[in-house]
């Protein structure tokens, strides 16, 4: 379908409120994963620094996908509640409760780990790359660049996170791409499985 189709479709089925479909539960979930995936990777680094030694870049990215893998496993019943608000039909839910309640009669708990793998799978590489990248430009322009300084600023923190998460989402969207098509998948067998 074509953007403007589907930006129609969804303001004819729900008003304007129906492009933020699933946002709160976003905005929910995206305090506690951050906050346990930077706690993780900070204890994982300690962890992994053998005797106070210098943290290099293999530890970094093993910290880093241990802290997302860790962040994921807590959060992953909001991310499946988040995508199916989210390619739900308007009305269809009439709100997070409304979701979990049915989504619990539908298919029980097992319900909210569905593409749990494939997700984990995503996140290793993906946070390992992010959290690693990220703290060595930081630390590159630190050694390099800044003169007595430990702030390198808001412009070069904001491009060492630009490229960090990009190096990310590229090694990871694969697996993204087929956790959400495991988490959508149930709706597809519900509308083609014949009412009895």
């Amino acid at each position: 379908m074509r953007l403007i189709s589907v930006f129609e479709q969804m303001v004819k089925e729900g008003g304007i409120l129906s492009l933020w479909q699933g946002n709160g539960i976003n905005v929910f979930k995206i305090a506690p994963e951050t906050a346990l995936k930077i706690g993780a990777y900070e204890q994982y680094k300690k962890w992994l620094s053998f005797d106070g030694a210098r943290v290099g870049v293999l530890e970094r990215f093993i910290a880093g996908s241990l802290a997302g893998a860790t962040a994921q496993t807590c959060i992953y019943p909001m991310e499946v509640i988040k995508t199916r608000l989210i390619v739900a039909k308007t009305g269809e839910y009439s709100g997070i409760v409304d979701c979990i309640r049915k989504l619990l009669k539908q298919g029980g708990v097992r319900t909210f780990f569905k593409g749990y793998v494939s997700n984990l799978m995503g996140i290793i590489p993906y946070a390992g790359l992010d959290l690693a990248v990220y703290e060595l430009l930081k630390n590159y322009w630190l050694e390099h660049y800044a003169e007595n300084s430990v702030n390198p600023g808001i412009m070069i923190l904001l491009g060492c996170s630009m490229l960090s998460h990009t190096c990310g989402q590229l090694a990871s969207f694969p697996l993204n791409l087929i956790r959400t098509r495991m988490q959508a998948e149930a709706l597809v067998e519900k509308e083609t499985t014949p009412m009895i």
